[in-house]
């Protein structure tokens, strides 16, 4: 909830994925729920990415794709 605690700091630019392209994210989570994992990551130089979810209740963050730009 980043109204009452602030957004994550991360070490390289991580961004959400913009509405338009949310879809192209979407996986299936370990639980076997299609989830976005709208969160990711850029190798750069390059087209690389690396798109994750923050899991809040288990203070952990999951991974769905390592690859290039959906």
């Amino acid at each position: 909830n980043t109204e009452t605690r602030p957004r994550h700091v991360w070490g390289s630019l991580v961004t959400p994925e913009h509405e338009t392209r949310k879809q192209l994210c979407r996986f299936t989570a370990l639980d076997g729920v299609g989830r976005v994992f709208d969160g990711h990551g850029r190798f750069t130089p390059g087209k690389g990415r690396i798109h994750c979810r923050l899991v809040a209740e288990e203070r952990t963050a999951r991974i769905a794709y390592i690859g290039s730009k959906l």
